[in-house]
């Protein structure tokens, strides 16, 4: 029998937590992309408060949760409720029918990146603060992860129920199909975007994160303790995960009620912002555990837009449009990424151009033909007629097997 080779065994453990940490996707460090929404669209998805510019406290961005926009989910509680408390109000959705935060996750990280670079500008290049319930507790993440400029800009970040490590629930909600976001919302075990999103390091330097769950939530589970999928533990930010049962032993709040009206999330929350770090729960007030709603909420209209809000939902679960996999991650996650360069988009030629398309690119594709790739994994555009342009996939295989694509534009000179 041979002798088992301790080097190379060592080396394969190393090989392996090199693997399991995230080496496959970008470092933390290295810049975002450009966004991918037209400048239009973006400009229209944010809506603030005049006095943002001018207050002493930081303005809240609120990000909605899954299958409903920012004024069902906080129109009638969370926003009137920070007014009163003297914080301005910004609110982000997206154009059309994606306000109701069915599609693809990524495309939403991208509107809240504008957001908290805009919503920092409003306010003077001064730090803001941003709450998010449900998966958005979890987006709220993808542009600090992906955009490294926005972490000097986010002083608080506060999540209700966040699906940060995705549920178990929701991969039942995908057997056999379901929309794209709740594809991507399944537990870390199988969901490829919460792998991208916690790759690396979970929290960064200058923000407080505050983690409040419910141990009775339906939808985002496991969440029984500071264990569970809205936790986060990794990285140098000052986190601090609750549960709503820490300030009030007895309470019972399912999903829908601790993102919307729940005065204990509430209290949570305020506290966050009215004090450095995180929340702390030994700072709350139990009185608050005989309250029935957060304060400023109208019973009458609790009624109505309470209803409502689960019909919505409801509908959304089981009407919006399903996929039968999980979106692609965009190219700029992964570690290997070549971003755009004028060389590559913005020149021209005249009658072909070589371009490089990466080493771990299989396919490259022009108008659903094929392409061959040649010796220093480069391809030969050519141009005919009266073309000005041409548009190229780029098929790319990660080292675990997963695909990726990416579009380039290849402009043709015609003066």
């Amino acid at each position: 029998m041979r002798r088992l080779n301790l080097g190379l065994v060592l080396v394969f453990m190393a090989l392996g937590t090199t693997l399991a940490s995230g080496a496959e996707f970008a470092s933390v460090d290295r810049p975002g992309p450009p966004l991918s929404p037209s400048k239009a669209d973006l400009e229209g998805s944010l809506k603030c408060d005049e006095t943002v510019a001018t207050s002493d406290k930081p303005p809240v961005l609120l990000a909605a949760g899954t299958a409903i926009n920012t004024d069902q989910n906080f129109g009638w509680s969370y926003i009137p409720a920070l007014r009163a408390s003297g914080y301005p109000v910004c609110t982000v959705d997206q154009p059309g029918d994606a306000q109701q935060n069915m599609g693809e996750t990524q495309t939403r990280g991208e509107y809240i990146t504008h957001a908290i670079r805009q919503t920092y500008k409003l306010h003077g290049n001064r730090p803001i603060s941003i709450i998010g319930y449900s998966q958005g507790g979890q987006v709220i993440r993808w542009p600090l992860r992906f955009w490294p400029d926005t972490r000097k800009m986010v002083d608080d970040l506060i999540a209700i129920a966040p699906t940060n490590h995705g549920s178990q629930t929701v991969n039942l909600l995908c057997a056999p199909n379901c929309a794209p976001t709740l594809w991507q919302q399944r537990d870390a075990s199988v969901s490829r975007y919460i792998a991208a999103l916690n790759s690396g390091q979970e929290t960064f330097a200058g923000i407080d994160y505050t983690n409040a769950y419910t141990t009775t939530d339906e939808f985002v589970t496991p969440n029984l303790d500071d264990s569970g999928t809205s936790s986060l533990h990794t990285g140098d930010g000052r986190i601090n995960n609750i549960a709503i049962q820490d300030v009030c032993p007895d309470h019972i709040a399912d999903h829908l009620q601790v993102g919307t009206f729940d005065p204990v999330a509430w209290a949570l929350a305020i506290d966050a912002l009215n004090h450095d770090g995180p929340a702390d729960p030994a700072r709350i007030n139990t009185d608050v555990c005989e309250e029935a709603f957060l304060p400023g909420v109208e019973p009458g209209e609790f009624m109505q837009r309470f209803g409502n809000i689960g019909i919505l939902a409801v509908d959304q679960l089981t009407s919006a449009p399903r996929v039968n996999a999980e979106p692609d991650l965009k190219p700029y996650v992964f570690a290997d990424y070549v971003p755009p360069t004028t060389a590559q988009t913005g020149t021209c030629a005249t009658r072909s151009r070589m371009i490089r398309v990466g080493k771990r690119a299989t396919r490259v594709r022009r108008s659903g033909k094929a392409l061959k790739i040649k010796r220093g994994r480069k391809v030969r555009v050519r141009f005919t007629g009266a073309q000005t342009h041409a548009r190229i996939l780029i098929v790319r295989r990660a080292a675990d097997g997963t695909r990726s694509k990416a579009t380039r534009i290849v402009r043709r000179c015609t003066g």
